[in-house]
């Protein structure tokens, strides 16, 4: 483990160099404050759709938790210069904020996407992940008394009714995914209402380093009570999927989706958020050879237009 540890010490190590010669390329060339916060989003989607196949040919090999621990544990590994180059104190009043916006868009999230995947196939778990943005609207309810309008009870009956049709064709055990999809996708939803007021106050890469750090402190336990895959039993090639899950589709995810919401909000940042399905059953289709049934193909249909819809209201 300590060798491990090292490896992804030291790949991480350019990490901060990388991530300023990247946006000065992007600047140079001509590009808008804000066309960064849409390609951040962007981005950020689309390393987050591929996440459930390439979760799916993970848990081949390893168990959900010791998966998702060394999946965060290798995103920790690379954020935790940051807690020191871009140390920020934290005020007392927004301490609460961002603690349950780092637990909320880390821990609780992936491990439930991730226990899903137990359940369900990947593609399956993509398109119910769609199904988001009526947790956005309860969440900014619930927090800001914002009330949704007319439409968007239409918009969510429509996703609602096509989730219904993906889930129909198969066993109970895939109802058990779904379920356990959307409850990440209700913590995934309140992190992203929450975004707005935590990248508005904090830098964003100080912030996404403090939630990979919540979220090896969240999963360290569950992970030595009921990890039982050996870390010597993993082959090297998983061992692979795994630091990409946790370097790119975690930290670097994260720290994209709070730069890009701190740029256009996490409102309109939730508009592009069907890529994120699209992404990932169309990985799981070619790469994994995932089969769609008529329910899968129409009910997932009816989740993306929704989606769309929403984006547009």
């Amino acid at each position: 483990m300590l060798a491990y540890a090292l490896t992804v010490w030291y790949g991480a190590s350019n990490i901060h160099f990388l991530y300023h010669k990247g946006v000065i390329f992007m600047q140079t060339v001509g590009t808008t404050k804000a066309y960064l916060g849409y390609m951040a989003v962007f981005s950020s989607l689309v390393m987050w759709g591929v996440s459930f196949p390439l979760g799916k040919y993970a848990l081949q090999f390893v168990d959900v938790w010791t998966l998702l621990f060394y999946r965060i544990f290798s995103g920790m590994l690379v954020a935790l210069p940051f807690l020191y180059k871009r140390y920020q104190p934290i005020k007392a009043h927004h301490m609460g904020t961002v603690v349950v916006w780092g637990v909320a868009l880390v821990p609780v999230c992936l491990m439930l996407q991730f226990m899903s995947l137990t359940y369900t196939s990947a593609s399956i778990a993509s398109l119910a992940i769609g199904l988001e943005f009526p947790f956005v609207i309860l969440w900014l309810y619930v927090l800001y008394k914002k009330r949704p309008n007319r439409l968007a009870f239409y918009i969510t009956a429509l996703g609602v009714v096509g989730l219904a049709l993906i889930v129909g064709e198969f066993k109970m055990s895939s109802i058990i995914g779904v379920v356990l999809v959307l409850g990440g996708g209700m913590a995934f939803a309140l992190g992203s209402v929450l975004s707005d007021k935590v990248a508005t106050h904090y830098d964003p890469v100080f912030v996404s380093a403090i939630a990979m750090v919540l979220g090896v402190v969240v999963l360290f336990v569950p992970w030595m009570l009921f990890g039982t895959t050996p870390t010597g039993d993993i082959p090297l090639a998983v061992f692979g999927v795994v630091v990409f899950l946790g370097v790119f589709n975690s930290f670097l995810n994260i720290l994209l989706w709070a730069y890009g919401c701190k740029i256009i909000t996490s409102t309109r940042a939730t508009q592009m958020i069907m890529v994120e399905p699209l992404v990932g059953a169309v990985v799981s289709i070619i790469w994994l050879g995932e089969y769609w049934y008529w329910g899968t193909v129409v009910g997932g249909a009816m989740v993306i237009g929704s989606m769309i819809m929403d984006s547009r209201k």
